[in-house]
């Protein structure tokens, strides 16, 4: 009688922990995170996420060309050369100034801070034949000026292109310290911007996500980044492959935009990007760089590498500033430019996005040489959120939605 007691105890307490089992299976199944259903079903065929390849720039420079042709008149005057102005550069200079507002609480005339409050010669420019760059709007140059552009000469390419955009290489490049031949010293301006670059004041990444091939890829996406980290170089001044770098927190310096991959050379849509900007030592202050418009080519390297262009239309305002505007007066002196000749120069060569109101130009048309080592990138946590991310290209990641009944709330108070 007692064992046959205890069998049914035996019996009823396997039937008894066999329920509770499934209850507790059931209950934690539906404690498990579902994800919002995606706008297309998952099938076995859907397209796997990529490759992700990262670089960090170890040269970010304007591209210039250096012609012999580049400035027939001459090299801009520079503060220094132009102080016996004719007539009318050298009369009423303080009254104009006064009447803009411009004297600083010194009383000291600051020519490079108000611009617009002097007269200065008209700054020499160039007007060569070839220039680096890229066609920006599609014209040739020849007849009406294609929408949100202003009219302007084209540049022929280096290899030979048609149609190149590069109106401030018609600035930088007939300004003494810009040039390599410069009587103070060779590609000084240069010099300060890459070795601030080396030096760790600036930094600049980029990063190329969903790579299913990386000779021909129709659709893939680049990020381009500032980055808090330096980057790092050898002995001989060459970029460091392969460190870890961070990606910036600060939404303005975070672009990114579609691109596609074609016999191994990546381009991208035209998207407005923004990034740190720092001219160098004995310079004031970091500034943004902006361009509208820009847009990258980038030829993959058999070792990681990339070596490529981006060009677009920088903003004439902050690259008054950045180029012109930060200096110390010592600068426009010894270098080769004075700041109102430049300021003026700038808009009146401006060739991008004309003001609704004015019809002048906003921005000019430029290009930048890149050199890029493989890098591995970061993304700190903050950047992950979706209104840290400037980006024309696709929406927010759907959030993760947490199907739960009250036994669960009770199962994770427990612990589980």
């Amino acid at each position: 009688m007692f064992r046959f007691q205890r069998a049914l105890l035996s019996k009823r307490s396997r039937l008894y922990g066999g329920l509770l089992f499934i209850a507790l299976a059931g209950l934690l199944a539906a404690s498990v995170p579902l994800r919002a259903p995606s706008a297309e079903p998952a099938t076995a065929s859907a397209k796997p996420a990529g490759k992700t390849k990262g670089f960090v720039f170890s040269y970010f420079w304007y591209a210039m060309a250096y012609g012999a042709d580049d400035c027939p008149d001459g090299l801009a005057i520079s503060l220094a050369g132009g102080v016996d102005r004719p007539p009318p550069y050298n009369a009423g200079r303080k009254a104009a100034l006064q009447g803009r507002g411009g004297i600083r609480p010194d009383g000291i005339d600051d020519q490079c801070t108000n611009p617009a409050a002097f007269e200065d010669p008209p700054m020499r420019t160039g007007n060569g034949h070839s220039a680096y760059g890229m066609n920006l709007d599609g014209a040739d140059g020849m007849g009406t000026p294609a929408p949100n552009t202003c009219a302007h000469e084209k540049y022929t390419g280096m290899k030979g292109e048609h149609g190149v955009d590069n109106q401030l290489y018609r600035i930088l490049g007939c300004i003494n310290a810009y040039r390599p031949e410069s009587t103070f010293q060779g590609n000084v301006i240069r010099d300060f911007v890459v070795s601030a670059r080396q030096d760790g004041q600036v930094t600049t990444v980029l990063e190329i996500t969903g790579i299913d091939d990386e000779q021909n890829d129709p659709d893939v996406e680049v990020g381009i980044y500032s980055s808090p980290n330096p980057t790092l170089y050898d002995a001989d001044r060459k970029g460091v492959p392969y460190s870890s770098l961070t990606t910036t927190t600060n939404p303005r310096w975070r672009n990114v935009t579609h691109g596609k991959i074609v016999n191994g050379v990546l381009t991208t849509d035209p998207i407005d990007i923004r990034l740190d900007h720092y001219p160098g030592e004995g310079l004031k202050n970091h500034a943004d760089m902006f361009i509208r418009g820009a847009r990258i080519r980038l030829e993959l390297q058999p070792d990681g590498g990339a070596n490529g262009m981006l060009a677009g239309y920088s903003d004439v305002e902050t690259v008054y500033h950045a180029e012109f505007g930060m200096a110390y007066s010592v600068l426009p002196k010894s270098f080769g430019w004075t700041c109102p000749a430049a300021y003026t120069a700038l808009h009146k060569l401006a060739d991008g996005y004309p003001d609704p109101k004015t019809g002048q130009c906003t921005a000019i048309s430029t290009a930048y040489r890149i050199e890029a080592v493989p890098a591995f990138l970061i993304h700190p946590q903050k950047s992950q959120t979706p209104d840290a991310k400037l980006s024309n290209v696709g929406q927010p990641a759907m959030p993760v939605q947490l199907a739960e009944g009250p036994a669960a709330g009770w199962l994770r108070k427990l612990g589980w």
